[in-house]
């Protein structure tokens, strides 16, 4: 077992991806939601999310505390934990009312303590994030701080998964790992 990252752009087709590899390794799969909708468009996107998932999985909601949540699932019960999104939860940690996260140091430590949790649980995790860093710099303070931060949490995942898939257009090229 081991660590996966999916990354690319928006509608990319990763979580697709990640979710039909979740399927293929175990029946049984905890997914770890980190969206919390703020309006009417977002709703529609969690609920389609929701319908594309297979019924039965188990289903923790958790926008902030992800590495405590990983560490709450009995590998026995679920042996594959997929999260979805690493750039939502990156949102999640600046905006959070105590103690928003605003440095790339305290993102590094963050996401270090997402693969020490994915580590000591011992199972398969699924890790979903998109991609931002391949366009243009954003023109404010606070986009171009959201976009190191989740470039950072990208990087430190990487480096500490076993795989990691860049997918565009539905397809996923492996770029660290065994390819499939």
């Amino acid at each position: 077992m081991g660590v996966t990252l999916y990354t690319g752009g928006c509608r990319s087709g990763k979580s697709s991806l990640a979710l039909e590899t979740a399927s293929r390794i175990a029946g049984n799969v905890c997914f770890i939601a980190t969206c919390v909708p703020q309006d009417e468009e977002m709703r529609l996107r969690v609920s389609k999310h929701r319908r594309e998932r297979p019924p039965g999985w188990d289903v923790i909601e958790e926008p902030v505390d992800v590495a405590g949540a990983i560490s709450g699932v009995d590998r026995v019960d679920c042996p594959v934990i997929l999260i979805d999104c690493l750039t939502l939860w990156v949102c999640n940690l600046m905006c959070r009312q105590e103690s928003p996260l605003s440095t790339e140091e305290k993102m590094a430590v963050e996401a270090q303590r997402l693969i020490d949790s994915s580590r000591q649980y011992g199972g398969e995790v699924i890790f979903v994030s998109n991609e931002v860093g391949m366009g243009i710099v954003p023109a404010n303070a606070m986009a171009r701080n959201y976009a190191d931060l989740a470039g950072r949490c990208n990087q430190v995942v990487a480096r500490g998964a076993d795989k990691v898939v860049f997918v565009s257009c539905g397809i996923g090229l492996t770029l660290k790992g065994k390819q499939e």
